[in-house]
């Protein structure tokens, strides 16, 4: 069974400068778990505060109407 387990940390940076040594230190910080899981990937991506909030949540979920056998 193959199994995948996330962590996500959000930080703020001044620049690029300060984003890319807090990358570092993150990297610094995941060698430990490295040496016991081969497959581990970092992937940093920018999040930029939303400009309008998110849409209502329906009034009706949709179900599809039976199919005929």
């Amino acid at each position: 069974m193959k199994l995948r387990a996330t962590i996500s940390i959000d930080f703020e940076a001044e620049d690029v400068l300060d984003a890319r040594s807090k990358k570092r230190e993150i990297e610094t910080r995941l060698q430990a778990l490295q040496a016991t899981y081969d497959d581990l990937s970092l992937v940093v991506t920018e999040r930029r505060p939303r400009i309008r909030p998110r849409a209502p949540a329906p009034a009706a979920v949709y179900r599809p109407a039976a199919t005929a056998v």
